[in-house]
């Protein structure tokens, strides 16, 4: 009998994620022998070299549930060369699609998994054969955001008379443009007085992490992870009634980087991205240069100092021996870092204030500062300065890509003009490939007590290579094996758990279930600020 082949959606790195795959597709797992030992799992048995499933009574459990990932097991021993496993697969797979139609609009992915310990038909027989379905409630991203709640960063919240519109500024340096009359309620009626506009960046992988925002993007058949620049996501409210736009939102955006082949993506309720349009850097052409001229040819001097990693106003004092320089938060990060590995520089004063961050500098240490916070791009090293024009005496306001940032700050991430046409998630974005992509069904298990953790609920995976993070149901998790991955699981009652990177470097990638033990995270982690500075980012 001839059988039905059902389309495949799409392919992740040889991993099918659909509603029911072409098995010859699909490249099988090698285990000695399937251990059925799993939390959140209906299992549905066949018997060995048949195709009918003999148990369905656990089939009801599945209705109100997500279908996140299904495993068909079988072993590899036949009892002649002449039987087609492949074919009797098929038609296990076919049987269970007739039998659970929500698998198709749940897209769970499959996985093939082969025993090979069995030589012999009454071996084999005592060997589990059929499916394991993993299934939770939904992973989705409006899911995981009221599941992460307050660990997100912090959001901006705006007043805006619609009658009027407004620009805002974000800490960052990006700017929010709002035209009059650009919001309505749901139903189309205008919205009169002040409304509240909500804006929030993520621009780390913590961030990203704690914010539930998927990070895969399908293409061509194919599916991509994302390495973000920065993602922002806006949204409107009056009296607690969530509002629309009648008119797109322009933001100029300061990516956290400059990278080739970055384009501008829309997410939408589903967690599906469509990509806009591609993004081009300009960067600015004017760097100060911190000299005796300028110190002597004015009382006081403001500069502008740009660099890849930081930007930083320099105000030059006057028979001092010194100049103080203002970093915003990228440069004072980078310069803390290293300034802490270099005996020297140990010796400059560093002052931190409530809303700004200083360091006072000695003529002398010039050039040992501009090798802890500068990057010179022509050069593509650290260090070294570039001398474009001349600094600007006596303008503290001097910006050069951002209207309405940072008095005396340059943004050279900045992108002009981003148009959101509606409320909700955009991404600036590279998108990649897994390269030695390993498919995972851990073990989790409590450093600290030996016990096994029993009440997961989500998995994140963080590849310190890129600027993301991926979110996965515990029992199946994807990354690159030689990937710097980190680990996080959250529990149904909000604990923290964490793999860190070289926990998972000593992990032996070939076992599909490999045993992690997670240390306890729960007291140090409470936001994405907290995993961000544990993580070093």
């Amino acid at each position: 009998m001839k059988t039905a082949l059902i389309t495949v959606i799409f392919i992740l790195n040889g991993i099918l994620s659909i509603g029911a795959p072409i098995v010859n597709s699909l490249k099988p797992h090698q285990v000695e022998q399937y251990q059925l030992k799993r939390n959140g799992t209906v299992v549905l048995p066949t018997n060995f070299a048949e195709q009918n499933i003999i148990d369905q009574k656990d089939l009801a459990k599945l209705h109100a549930q997500k279908i996140h990932h299904i495993d068909l097991v079988y072993t590899q021993f036949k009892r002649s060369e002449s039987f087609n496993q492949a074919a009797l697969n098929q038609a296990r797979i076919n049987q269970l699609t007739q039998l659970l139609p929500k698998i198709k609009g749940d897209q769970p992915s499959w996985r093939l998994i082969e025993q090979t310990g069995a030589q012999d038909p009454e071996t084999a027989s005592n060997y589990f054969h059929g499916f394991v379905i993993h299934f939770s409630s939904e992973l989705d991203y409006a899911s995981l955001k009221t599941f992460f709640g307050d660990s997100e960063p912090n959001t901006s919240n705006y007043q805006v008379d619609n009658s009027k519109g407004a620009t805002l500024d974000y800490s960052s340096g990006s700017t929010v443009h709002l035209k009059a009359h650009a919001v309505s309620y749901k139903d189309g009626s205008p919205v009169k007085g002040n409304y509240t506009l909500s804006y929030t960046e993520y621009r780390n992988p913590a961030q990203i992490a704690l914010s539930g925002i998927p990070m895969t993007y399908e293409k061509g058949g194919s599916s991509y992870n994302f390495s973000s620049v920065g993602m922002y996501e806006i949204t409107a409210q009056k009296d607690g009634e969530d509002l629309i736009l009648n008119k797109p939102v322009v933001v100029d955006f300061n990516c956290t980087d400059q990278k080739e082949g970055v384009s501008f993506y829309e997410m939408d309720d589903k967690g599906n991205w469509t990509k806009r349009h591609d993004i081009e850097f300009k960067t600015s052409g004017i760097l100060a240069e911190m000299n005796e001229d300028v110190q002597e040819d004015a009382n006081f001097n403001s500069g502008i100092i740009n660099s890849r990693t930081g930007v930083m106003s320099i105000d030059y004092e006057i028979g001092k021996d010194r100049c103080v320089a203002s970093l915003n938060d990228h440069a004072w990060k980078n310069f803390v870092k290293n300034h802490k590995k270099n005996d020297r520089l140990q010796e400059m004063t560093i002052d931190q204030y409530p809303t700004k961050k200083q360091v006072v500098i000695k003529r002398g240490d010039q050039d040992q500062f501009d090798d802890l916070v500068f990057w010179n791009r022509r050069e593509g090293k650290f260090g070294g300065r570039v001398f474009d024009g001349n600094p600007t005496p006596n303008d503290r306001n001097a910006t050069l890509l951002a209207s309405g940032a940072d008095a005396g700050h340059t943004y050279p991430n900045m992108v002009k003009g981003l148009n959101s046409k509606s409320f909700g998630v955009y991404n600036c974005d590279q998108i990649y490939r897994i390269g030695k992509a390993v498919a995972l069904s851990p073990n989790y298990i409590d450093r600290e007590t030996g016990q096994e953790i029993d009440n997961a609920h989500v998995a994140c995976v963080i590849d310190l290579n890129y600027n993301g993070s991926f979110s996965f149901h515990p029992n199946y998790l994807t990354c690159n094996a030689e990937g710097k991955n980190v680990i996080l699981l959250f529990t149904k009652d909000k604990k923290v758990y964490m793999l860190n990177q070289s926990e998972f470097d000593a992990l032996d990638k070939e076992s599909i279930e490999p045993t992690l033990k997670m240390t306890d995270m729960t007291r140090q982690i409470k936001n994405s600020d907290d995993l961000a500075k544990y993580l070093e980012l």
